[in-house]
């Protein structure tokens, strides 16, 4: 099994433990559910994932999804009540493998300024979140390409979007 798609269920928990035979899954789908905690464990099972999406659920903190995902690439947790993503998420090897983080419509308030550890991220999601300004080391990010902030309380436009026009946005 390649890919798991439970989207647009009732669940509450999802027992990972359920999954840990399935060493290939590659893409893994639990939007649209009721899910308030979420922990790959060691990810030892999971080494070849490469899409986790738990968009609308009820996650109030980042989930422990990074441990050993080195070939993590998207990341989505859109609608969910995340409010801090913790600087170690930053400072992973997943984090350095990511391409695009979608956090959108949570009431994250700051970002952190390790985010320019995200080598290779291309697309970052962090519109209609409750952030004031951009942290300085956004500009370093040679590699994104579409950045979403719409829906903040931005005071000024970020100099990266002064610095790569329109297309930044």
């Amino acid at each position: 099994l390649i890919s798991i798609d439970l989207s647009s269920n009732m669940l509450e928990h999802f027992p990972m433990h359920n999954l840990y035979k399935m060493s290939s899954l590659r893409h893994i789908n639990l939007s649209r559910n009721n899910i308030d905690e979420f922990d790959l464990g060691n990810g030892n099972s999971f080494l070849k994932l490469q899409t986790l999406d738990l968009s609308a659920n009820r996650l109030k903190e980042f989930p422990n999804c990074y441990v050993k995902q080195k070939r993590l690439k998207k990341l989505r947790l859109i609608r969910n009540h995340i409010m801090d993503i913790p600087e170690a998420f930053f400072l992973s090897e997943a984090a350095k493998s990511l391409e695009e983080l979608s956090i959108n419509s949570n009431p994250l308030k700051i970002l952190n300024p390790c985010i320019n550890y995200m080598t290779e991220l291309e697309t970052l999601g962090i519109a209609f979140t409750e952030m004031v300004e951009l942290p300085p080391t956004i500009r370093t990010m040679t590699k994104l390409k579409n950045l979403n902030v719409a829906g903040n309380k931005l005071r000024e436009p970020h100099q990266i979007i002064c610095e790569r026009g329109i297309s930044a946005i």
